[in-house]
């Protein structure tokens, strides 16, 4: 009920979070996102990238703003770095909008690269005069900027790189010795290994900590797969900034519906049938 606050972002979920593996990871980012970033990111007072399904604006500022970026693929998150730029306040609320999880792989693709490409016009936009930043009340955009629009699609592309290193020395070493021994001296090899086990134990934990949260305890079997979902994510990176450079504007269509699909070719429920009543027996 703040007078400056202008926007109240609802948490999404999905009503097929256990349709196939890759609606499991997608709920799994989900609940992650919605209930410990987001609201994470709105206690440290940082900007808060909107997601567009469930989020409801004052229509005043929302006019007073300019509205949506239309050139822009994720309009929404655009628009709240903006609310930020403008020391308006983003609300998460504790109220979940359910949606579709996308089940097909392709069609996943092309909905996380949109949103990667949309990211990536969304830094690029608000870095256009990077010393506006140096007000002493916009540091916290800044970094909302760097970790959450700027790093995000950066480890799409670091990670695949980390893996090969990681599987080229544990493959190699018998070989490369001399090599590894000069590249991967004792400051960069220790912080390395402990950045391997414990990030990676991080993220699998907090995924567990979601799950509980949300008390989405048959999602917890997909925890331990979560890094192929991560690959995914990594091609998807690849295809948004081809998409960057020769097509910008694009907007890659999702397919809805597929969940309906699956129940359709689901065999169906057999209806139990209750057994004949039998006569009383009555006895002489």
């Amino acid at each position: 009920q703040s007078t400056n606050t202008a926007c109240v972002q609802a948490k999404l979920g999905f009503y097929n979070p256990t349709q196939n593996m890759l609606t499991r990871w997608f709920a799994l980012e989900y609940a992650l996102w919605f209930n410990f970033t987001l609201p994470g990111l709105q206690w440290a007072g940082l900007s808060l990238p909107l997601g567009g399904t469930s989020n409801h604006f004052r229509t005043a500022i929302l006019r007073r703003l300019g509205g949506w970026d239309p050139f822009n693929v994720t309009e929404d998150c655009d628009l709240g770095l903006r609310l930020a730029q403008y020391h308006l306040r983003t609300a998460v609320i504790d109220s979940t909008t359910l949606e579709e999880a996308n089940s097909n792989s392709r069609n996943w693709i092309r909905q996380r690269s949109r949103w990667t490409k949309g990211y990536f016009q969304t830094y690029l936009v608000h870095m256009r005069r990077p010393w506006k930043f140096l007000q002493p009340k916009r540091w916290r955009e800044f970094i909302s900027l760097q970790l959450i629009i700027g790093a995000s699609p950066a480890t799409f592309f670091i990670n695949p790189v980390m893996w090969v290193l990681l599987i080229l020395y544990i493959v190699a070493r018998p070989v490369l010795a001399p090599l590894y021994a000069t590249l991967y001296i004792a400051p960069i090899y220790y912080p390395a290994l402990v950045c391997l086990i414990w990030g990676n134990f991080l993220y699998l934990y907090v995924y567990f900590i979601a799950c509980a949260r949300t008390q989405q305890y048959s999602l917890m079997l997909a925890v331990p797969l979560i890094m192929y979902y991560w690959l995914m994510m990594s091609f998807a990176a690849v295809v948004a900034f081809y998409q960057l450079i020769f097509k910008p504007h694009f907007w890659e269509k999702t397919k809805h519906g597929l969940h309906l699909q699956h129940k359709a070719k689901a065999p169906p429920i057999p209806v139990p049938t209750a057994p004949p009543l039998q006569q009383p027996r009555i006895s002489r």
